[in-house]
């Protein structure tokens, strides 16, 4: 029970949050005033790959200023309502600090980063109280986050140790989402394919599938991008 509550927990974390723009894996072309990602479950009609119901969960939306600073993150529900928000703060146009609220606007956590070099990051994770939930190091290669080592926390004492690891494809679209214990053994593996994308060359609908379980995918996410 513990380690699948701390794995939604990392997921929700390292695949979807704003580490990712910390990080540069979800940089985008042109100057984007905001992006609205929707999850649907997959339909096969004749053949072809459409989407089918809205899911219930992991929708998300990034609002970015004019210097392509995301400037918050929500996590919404099917009715697009706000479940969480992130709201970052900079210094020298880089990410100190993520500040997360529930729908409440009430404080749940907030995160910490220190930039070791232009590769490196430390970070950590704690609760309304202070108490430490995650703590860790961000691994960069370029613009593009390729690896995260992290330790997940309980009670101040650790619980688990494990990793995430990045690949990408020519034009630097995540392909390849994996997490492992500190062993090596695999926990999570995502697959990424995409369909579609605008004219700034920015994907606007990918599948998504889950391989250690079927090579059918899964889900199909579609972005809604608005520039400046």
């Amino acid at each position: 029970m513990i380690k699948s509550r701390i794995f939604f927990l990392i997921i929700g974390i390292f695949t979807s949050c704003s580490v990712r723009f910390i990080s540069g894996e979800s940089t985008f072309n042109g100057k984007v005033k905001s992006c609205l990602l929707l999850k649907y479950e997959v339909n096969k009609i004749s053949g072809k790959v459409e989407k089918g119901k809205l899911l219930d969960y992991g929708h998300q939306k990034w609002n970015f200023d004019k210097k392509g600073n995301y400037t918050i993150y929500e996590y919404l529900d099917s009715e697009y309502k706000m479940l969480e928000k992130t709201i970052p703060e900079y210094s020298k146009g880089k990410i100190l600090e993520e500040i997360v609220y529930n729908r409440q606007s009430e404080i749940e956590s907030h995160s910490k980063y220190t930039y070791i070099s232009k590769s490196e990051i430390e970070f950590e994770r704690l609760n309304k109280h202070g108490t430490i939930l995650f703590k860790g190091t961000i691994l960069k290669k370029g613009n593009k986050i390729i690896q995260q080592e992290f330790t997940a926390y309980r009670n101040n004492e650790v619980k688990e140790r494990m990793n995430c690891f990045y690949d990408y494809d020519h034009n630097d679209n995540l392909i390849i989402f994996k997490q492992t214990e500190s062993n090596g053994e695999i926990i999570s593996l995502k697959k990424y394919q995409y369909l579609e994308f605008d004219d700034k060359k920015n994907w606007t609908k990918r599948l998504v599938s889950y391989p250690e379980y079927t090579d059918k995918p899964k889900h199909i996410e579609i972005r809604k991008i608005e520039y400046y």
